[in-house]
């Protein structure tokens, strides 16, 4: 079975093998750039036909539904944290319609961040046409005498020269 563990915060994909290192250190198979994932934090093994995640003695253990665990057996679905890491375990043949969902999923979260910076930085009058109507016609000769002033400007500079 073609398993992967995606990274959440990232979102980088590491393919699972028997004997796959996770850590900090170079010549793990995933470096994990994190203060706390140990050097050589996890081992990915292959056993009674599944892969496994074995913590290595690592000073931040690995976790999974919140409990510290030293051998985690991994399958579809479940988030693994190693350290502060989490990892979500993808089973590849499921991939399409899981990618599918994190797609809505981080196309609804990332709507929903612009919307936040736009009303953030709306912060003045927003909606003009919501605004009564004294702060409408303000707002109108506002824009005339601002638009009135750039003609007389352009007059003035075309006499200049």
């Amino acid at each position: 079975m073609a398993m992967q563990l995606r990274n959440t915060s990232t979102n980088e994909i590491v393919q699972l093998c028997d004997g796959l290192t996770l850590g900090r250190h170079q010549s793990c198979g995933y470096v994990v750039d994190d203060h706390s994932v140990s050097r050589v934090h996890a081992k990915i093994e292959w056993k009674n036909e599944a892969f496994t995640l074995a913590d290595q003695q690592s000073s931040n253990g690995s976790f999974v539904d919140g409990r510290k665990q030293n051998i985690i057996r991994l399958r579809d679905g479940i988030l693994v944290k190693i350290g502060e890491v989490e990892f979500a375990v993808v089973d590849e043949s499921n991939s399409t319609a899981q990618e599918d969902t994190i797609y809505r999923q981080e196309r609804h979260e990332s709507a929903r961040q612009r919307r936040e910076i736009i009303e953030e930085q709306a912060g003045g009058l927003g909606d003009l046409s919501q605004q009564p109507l004294a702060i409408r016609a303000l707002a109108f000769a506002l824009g005339l005498g601002v638009m009135l002033g750039v003609i007389y400007l352009v007059r003035k500079a075309g006499e200049v020269f």
